[in-house]
């Protein structure tokens, strides 16, 4: 009895090392960027040297614009779309429709050109399987540097 009671624990033993659960792949940041519909959650301003932020989120989109879907294609296509409010003219701030976008191998740096006319650059700062949050680098109407941050969510 001794024996059978010491096997079944040398066999169950045995089970439980070798039960690794399956390591499931993390998602690089291109698939995280691509596989997924964006929204904008806010966007704060900042002048270079100012440590005071704010919220310009409600001052430069539309309530219309807050819930467009923003989405980036692995085919290098960005896409613009009208959420179920619809503003009725194109939107005032940021890429909108259909264009290219591109981003640099260490994936900091992302642009997105609007038909040769408009060209955002970015600086990506985090992306996550719910969030993604980039930084504009700019200069407002009186010369000086100014920072927009844009904080996206997952559409949905």
């Amino acid at each position: 009895m001794k024996k059978i009671t010491y096997l079944a624990v040398l066999v169950g033993s045995f089970l439980l090392i070798n039960c690794k659960k399956e390591a499931v792949p993390e998602k690089s940041k291109l698939d995280l960027l691509t596989g997924r519909q964006w929204k904008i959650d806010k966007l704060l301003y900042s002048v270079k040297g100012d440590p005071t932020t704010l919220n310009y989120t409600s001052a430069v989109y539309k309530t219309c614009e807050l819930d467009d879907v923003y989405e980036f294609k692995k085919n290098n296509i960005f896409i613009r779309t009208d959420g179920t409010n619809v503003c009725g003219s194109v939107a005032l701030y940021g890429p909108y429709g259909t264009s290219s976008w591109n981003i640099d191998s260490a994936f900091t740096s992302l642009t997105v050109e609007l038909a040769t006319l408009y060209i955002f650059k970015y600086k990506v700062v985090s992306i996550s399987a719910a969030a993604l949050q980039m930084e504009r680098l700019s200069v407002n109407y009186l010369q000086q540097e100014v920072l927009y941050t844009y904080f996206f969510k997952v559409a949905n």
